[in-house]
């Protein structure tokens, strides 16, 4: 296919568009020549409590909207392409029908619906010392598990490509009869995630020595925060999900509630910081996160839990710096906070390698438009009505 095709060519581009990666990606897609049409799921989630029950855990009127709503619109517009992005919300026989007004139908899903969403990992949620609040949580959570993947693993083999960003998401796809399932690596989008300067008050709302942004999850974090405040580090947290698990230590030193951060405020605090921990998402069995890459994009240091996979994307102490336990994690943190020239080196040499190996966004849908570009020259230029 020319650019001049890609030019005239429309995507459907399905998604929450209310998240900055999603958006990202949109306009990576605008970028290429691609005339992109959105589909917002949220427009379909009311504000009412029944319909985001719904919606959180799919059943009901609300999803059968939805399904209606996205197969009247690929029949109006007859794209080349729907993009569909974690699309848990659409059901096997929508895709069916969409391709018979769309030439081919592609799946980008930033989760892992072979991780670790089960019973078992729901019960490590529990909460010392409130065992009716344990219960409740460890019910709601196993339900949400339980009806969260199921309709969206029924939609892997109907979609004509499966982008992941997981190497180990490549066989579980295929054991299960997907098509074509392809590696698309998390990315940072360089118009957010960049050098800023700083204020005064940037530096005294966001300002550390080590900083955790991320949500809680029930693996040895807490350990390793509370190893790193008994050493006497200056820390700052900000995520989801940490309210109910604050020991006292931790509500003295963060608050009772910790709050997430978002756009530009995440870069300011990822720019006020002289390290920035990362944690391995264990619920989606990962190796990396996109914190990797949106990290040294920024400039600052990566100090993550230690992966083969990270340790093949940036040579440990030289672009990043890994850790496996919280003895490890308090030592590195000392290290580099001893010596700061060797602390800039390292953080200099991870954004070298971050931008030059090409992380970014538009690299990463480019690779994407490539592949895509490639099955629509092999298919029918026309789509049935």
């Amino acid at each position: 296919m020319s650019n001049t095709d890609i030019e005239r060519g429309t995507i459907i581009f399905v998604a929450s568009l209310q998240s900055e990666f999603q958006i990202s990606m949109f306009k990576a897609l605008q970028s290429f020549g691609w005339i992109v049409e959105t589909f917002d799921w949220q427009k379909y989630i009311q504000k009412n409590i029944w319909e985001k029950i719904q919606a959180e855990y799919l059943f009901g009127p609300v999803m059968k909207q939805i399904n209606e709503a996205l197969v009247d619109k690929c029949k109006t517009y007859k794209p080349d392409v729907v993009f569909i992005y974690k699309g848990i919300y659409v059901w096997p026989e929508t895709i069916s029908k969409i391709k018979h007004c769309t030439r081919l139908v592609i799946s980008y899903n930033p989760d892992n619906p072979f991780g670790n969403f089960n019973y078992e990992y729901a019960k490590k949620y529990r909460i010392k010392g409130n065992i009716l609040l344990s219960k409740l949580i460890t019910f709601k959570k196993s339900i949400f598990f339980r009806r969260l993947w199921g309709n969206f693993i029924k939609t892997i083999p109907v979609y004509d490509i499966n982008f992941v960003p997981r190497i180990s998401q490549i066989s579980e796809y295929k054991r299960i009869g997907a098509r074509y399932v392809h590696l698309l690596r998390w990315y940072y989008d360089p118009e957010l995630h960049r050098h800023v300067e700083l204020t005064e008050d940037d530096i005294v709302k966001f300002g550390s020595d080590v900083l955790l942004i991320g949500r809680y999850e029930p693996d040895n974090r807490r350990e390793c925060i509370g190893a790193l405040l008994d050493a006497g580090v200056h820390m700052r947290l900000f995520g989801t999900g940490w309210d109910h698990y604050l020991s006292r230590k931790l509500k003295n030193t963060f608050g009772k509630s910790i709050r997430p951060v978002y756009g530009e405020d995440y870069t300011k605090a990822l720019c006020s910081s002289k390290i920035v921990l990362n944690f391995q998402a264990k619920l989606n069995k990962d190796t990396s996160t996109i914190r990797c890459f949106e990290v040294p994009a920024c400039g600052a240091l990566l100090l993550s839990e230690r992966t083969n996979e990270l340790m093949e994307l940036f040579e440990e102490d030289k672009e990043a710096v890994y850790f496996s336990d919280s003895s490890e994690l308090v030592e590195k943190v000392k290290d580099l906070l001893n010596n700061p020239e060797k602390r800039n080196a390292i953080a200099k040499a991870g954004h070298r390698r971050c931008v030059s190996d090409g992380h970014d966004v538009y690299s990463r849908m480019r690779e994407c438009n490539d592949i895509v570009c490639a099955k629509l020259k092999t298919l029918p230029l026309s789509t049935s009505s």
